[in-house]
């Protein structure tokens, strides 16, 4: 199972097709629950990515018919203690054993990209911040207009570009200036005042 949520949220089965997600208010708490993967989401914030600060007085038992729908559509039952979501006072969490997300795939590829960028490995840095920045297919939660979901994606956003102007650097010292031009051009297009890559 993989959730991916750099751009419109998805989630795919082992087999690669698609899973229906009908609805904001799944499509939210997922996202919240990908962006925490491995860790316990407390009801009270998933209530705050629902409905902000004022809840209906039905929240709890609303976020617990959205998680009965999405173990439904991962094929997974709450008794179920090797599921890919799991109820864990105080709250829920999506099994890093079970799912997968492109979240965490492009934060492993960028570490190393880094790593391999001040260990003065350009070639390196280039391919793997290349394959980090090829798993954006758009906005994060492109489709996700919750508050803290919001944050979190302003603050994935800001990475991207981070990863985007490393790779920059690589691909300079591998005397790539035409695709440094092309690549930083579109970047400078939406963010014309970033001193980095106007610098690049």
């Amino acid at each position: 199972m993989r959730v991916d949520v750099l751009g419109p949220i998805q989630m795919t089965n082992d087999e690669g097709r698609l899973i229906d997600l009908a609805g904001p208010g799944l499509r939210a708490l997922l996202a919240a629950l990908a962006l925490d993967r491995g860790r316990v989401v407390p009801v009270a914030a998933l209530t705050r990515v629902l409905w902000g600060d004022t809840p209906p007085a039905t929240a709890r038992t609303k976020i617990q018919a959205h998680m009965s729908v999405l173990r439904q559509a991962m094929g997974s039952s709450a008794r179920d203690p090797d599921g890919a979501l799991l109820t864990v006072p105080p709250g829920y969490l999506l099994s890093p054993d079970q799912v997968e997300t492109d979240v965490a795939e492009f934060d492993d590829l960028t570490v190393r990209g880094m790593r391999a960028a001040d260990e003065a490995e350009p070639a390196v840095a280039s391919a793997l911040l290349g394959e980090a920045l090829a798993l954006w297919r758009g906005e994060a939660f492109g489709d996700v207009r919750s508050g803290p979901v919001r944050v979190a994606a302003e603050r994935l956003d800001a990475r991207r570009l981070l990863t985007a102007e490393t790779k920059a650097e690589t691909d300079l010292a591998l005397g790539r200036y035409a695709t440094v031009v092309t690549e930083l051009s579109a970047w400078l297009s939406t963010h014309p005042l970033r001193e980095r890559s106007l610098g690049l």
